[in-house]
């Protein structure tokens, strides 16, 4: 062996530990204080942590349900999020009393007094949000979650949030409790009619792959290996030159690189459309279809995309990809119809709830029934979010450009 690959080879771990330190120490900077209660977190949950943009994010699982923790020390943005997916079949928000004069609309009582003398309440199914008031102990997680008036929580269909605007003291703890109280109205959210149609996704990757670690360090061995016995690398150029990324009819090739298990889905063709959902469409002059394109990421250019995928099940997935990147990959038992509308149109929707941000761009409209006004949802961008909210009544948004 050459003194030079031998060489190589013996510092190779040394330069994978050092690669790997430099990583975790960029990876805490601008949260040191609180680097411990991430670790924590993490270990709890079996969670990957990551940047995304300036924000760390740990996502994982309790008791089987996803679980996001998002820090950020951006200012004018809430610093502190925990988000857990779960069978929420409707909506609910609980925001700070000041300034809610204007949410006056579809308010009810959760029946706690710690609770109604902070926040405003509004559900557009009070029906099923009284459910969760009338078991005490989905009433008592409320008020752990909620104990301060500077907090905001909602549940969404498939969701649940709380945000504080600042990171709170004891971090670990707090997203211990919170998770414990979220659970509680999981499972008591899983009960309640229509739960079970809405799909719970699994976060991808969110355990560490100690594996696929060491797999590199070996592959970075072999590499020293391979180029000690000067391999023909021109066969090597060949093979990559023919690599394609699975793709689907109606799908950029490189939106296909990015999404994952695209197998038995197909983009949503004219068939897939029921004739009300046509005939909505046609008001606008637009075709039924599963790709739109539009300005989602507010860059000025309707370059990001959304597909609306079918299966042979009848399910339905969307994927929107901003800036060539997923914002947000959900599956359905029924969607009538995605299009898009021009964020000109953000101030005259009329939301069942206040929408829980600005749009950076253009904003997506779901409708999961076209004979039920309120069955819609909302998605938007807001920073390195996706936001989502719901209209009183989806035929009244505009899409006209």
């Amino acid at each position: 062996m050459p003194p030079i690959a031998f060489a190589l080879m013996i510092a190779s771990p040394f330069v994978i530990a050092l690669a790997y330190w430099m990583q975790r120490a960029g990876l805490y900077r601008g949260y040191q204080p609180v680097a411990d209660d991430i670790r924590q977190i993490a270990r709890s949950l079996g969670a990957k942590v990551f940047r995304d943009g300036s924000d760390l994010v740990t996502a994982g699982s309790y008791q089987k349900l996803p679980a996001i923790v998002r820090l950020t020390n951006d200012e004018g943005r809430p610093q502190f999020r925990i988000q857990m997916r779960a069978r929420m079949p409707f909506s609910l928000s609980l925001l700070p009393q000041e300034g809610s004069a204007e949410r006056r609309q579809g308010v009810i009582r959760t029946g706690s007094y710690l609770l109604d003398s902070k926040f405003t309440t509004t559900s557009s199914q009070p029906t099923q949000a009284k459910m969760l008031f009338n078991d005490d102990a989905s009433l008592s997680a409320l008020n752990k979650l909620c104990y301060s008036r500077q907090m905001e929580f909602r549940i969404a269909p498939g969701e649940m949030e709380l945000v504080e605007p600042e990171i709170p003291a004891h971090l670990a703890s707090r997203v211990s409790e919170s998770l414990q109280s979220m659970l509680v109205l999981a499972r008591l959210g899983e009960q309640i009619p229509g739960a079970e149609k809405v799909e719970v996704i699994p976060l991808a990757g969110n355990r560490p792959n100690w594996k696929f670690r060491a797999i590199i360090a070996a592959g970075m061995l072999l590499a020293v290996s391979l180029l000690w016995a000067s391999p023909d690398i021109s066969s090597l150029r060949s093979e990559q030159a023919s690599f394609k990324p699975a793709a689907i009819p109606g799908m950029a090739t490189l939106d296909a690189a990015q999404i994952h298990r695209l197998q038995g889905w197909h983009v949503a063709n004219q068939q897939d459309f029921s004739e009300p959902a046509t005939q909505f469409l046609d008001k606008y002059a637009l075709p039924p279809t599963g790709r739109i394109a539009a300005d989602f990421g507010g860059r000025g250019i309707p370059d990001d995309h959304v597909y609306l995928l079918a299966n042979s099940h009848g399910k339905r997935r969307i994927t929107m990809l901003v800036d060539g990147t997923i914002a947000f990959d959900e599956i359905y038992d029924h969607v009538s119809l995605i299009a898009s509308v021009p964020n000109s149109k953000f101030t005259s929707l009329q939301w069942t709830t206040p929408a829980p941000g600005n749009p950076d761009g253009d904003l997506l409209l779901i409708v999961f029934d076209m004979n039920t006004p309120g069955a819609n949802l909302v998605l938007f961008r807001s920073g390195n979010q996706t936001l989502s909210a719901a209209l009183e009544d989806f035929s009244s948004a505009n899409l006209t450009q």
